[in-house]
């Protein structure tokens, strides 16, 4: 075998060789990472919770266990106080004073599976739903 057939052959071999790495790695790389923080974003108005764009008042709202979340809670009633509070998981957004305000928290969902309670503080009776770990 020549240097110039032996050069050739340690191209196509290395050329291989990345190909197959990056077959090995390209669904790992593309595939969603564990880490990834949903986004739910929650109005107050006329004292009940929404979720942005719906119209389903005090929703039951779905997460994975151990998935991460940020809820971005916004006011959206005039002189009124509310927060978004999961008492059992200890997690509350500060109490927003009046409309336009805005407060946001990050946790990881517990990994046990089950039902919980969402609400406003100061509405607890008026103004709660549910929450489904899955």
């Amino acid at each position: 075998m020549t240097v110039r057939a032996k050069s050739r052959a340690m191209v196509a071999g290395i050329v291989i060789g990345i190909v197959a790495l990056a077959a090995t790695l390209l669904p790992i790389v593309a595939s969603p990472s564990d880490d990834a923080v949903r986004d739910i974003q929650i109005v107050v108005r006329d004292m009940t919770f929404y979720l942005e764009g719906s119209s389903d008042p005090n929703p039951v709202i779905t997460f994975r266990a151990g998935e991460q979340v940020r809820i971005r809670l916004r006011n959206e009633d005039p002189g009124m106080r509310h927060d978004f509070s999961i008492r059992s998981w200890a997690i509350a957004t500060r109490i927003l004073e009046d409309r336009g305000e805005q407060d946001e928290i990050f946790f990881r969902v517990p990994a046990t599976p089950g039902t919980e309670t969402y609400r406003c503080t100061p509405h607890a009776k008026m103004m709660s739903g549910k929450i489904r770990v899955e």
